[in-house]
């Protein structure tokens, strides 16, 4: 799907919804079929720009790990989930 495709299918879900008293973000979530993510020539190493950033909330950080590497994140992260 092109990317005027995508904006098109998110547009005519927005004018479906019902009208809401707040400003409303969308979630796009993008399933890959057939695609080995344990290959690394497969992976996605990308860094997509919001295009109205994220405002004036600061970005928080949340990590799921034990050990050492939870001891070492300590510092950096918001939430450390052992």
């Amino acid at each position: 799907m092109v990317n005027n495709g995508i904006m098109k299918a998110v547009e005519e879900a927005l004018k479906k919804s019902k009208k809401r008293n707040f400003v409303q973000s969308i979630d796009l979530a993008i399933n890959l079929k057939d695609v080995d993510m344990k290959n690394p020539a497969n992976r996605i190493d990308m860094i997509v720009e919001l295009p109205h950033g994220r405002g004036s909330k600061p970005a928080k950080v949340a990590l799921i790990a034990g050990g050492e590497l939870a001891t070492r994140a300590k510092d950096v992260a918001d939430l450390i989930i052992d």
